[in-house]
């Protein structure tokens, strides 16, 4: 497998700390549960439209690729960081090389697609202020 250039790995990287919870005192990240699967096929689901089955179908509309591709950001970018491999396995025993091209896609579709931007600022900014803390604290 050919490693990503570093322009793609610098965006991967800008993309999952942009949403990193912090504390509200320190500014230190702070640790996250993995985004719930089911929470993310239901964000698929009202942003897109698109039921679960047909997410996991094998189906290849620009649309379900689409959609595929925010299901991947999600569940690769916020939170904890869930595996290329265990993220295929949720969308239908996917390889771990389609994941990563899901993923580089949905980052491509944040810096060109209004739309499929301001949906993953939403869901985004909803999970980062989940885990915001008060400006003063002790511990994380």
């Amino acid at each position: 497998m050919k490693p990503a250039d570093p322009q793609t790995t610098a965006l991967i990287t800008a993309s999952a700390a942009e949403f990193m919870p912090a504390c509200g005192g320190c500014r230190a990240p702070l640790r996250q549960p993995c985004f719930p699967a089911d929470v993310a096929f239901a964000l698929v689901r009202a942003e897109f439209g698109i039921a679960r089955d047909d997410l996991i179908s094998a189906q290849r509309t620009d649309r379900l690729v689409t959609a595929r591709a925010y299901f991947v950001w999600v569940l690769a970018t916020l939170g904890k960081r869930r595996s290329y491999p265990e993220i295929g396995a949720l969308l239908g025993g996917r390889d771990h090389s389609t994941i990563i091209n899901l993923h580089r896609k949905a980052i491509g579709l944040r810096l060109r697609n209004a739309a499929f931007a301001a949906a993953c600022l939403r869901i985004g900014t909803r999970w980062r202020n989940q885990g915001a803390l008060p400006d003063a604290c002790t511990r994380h």
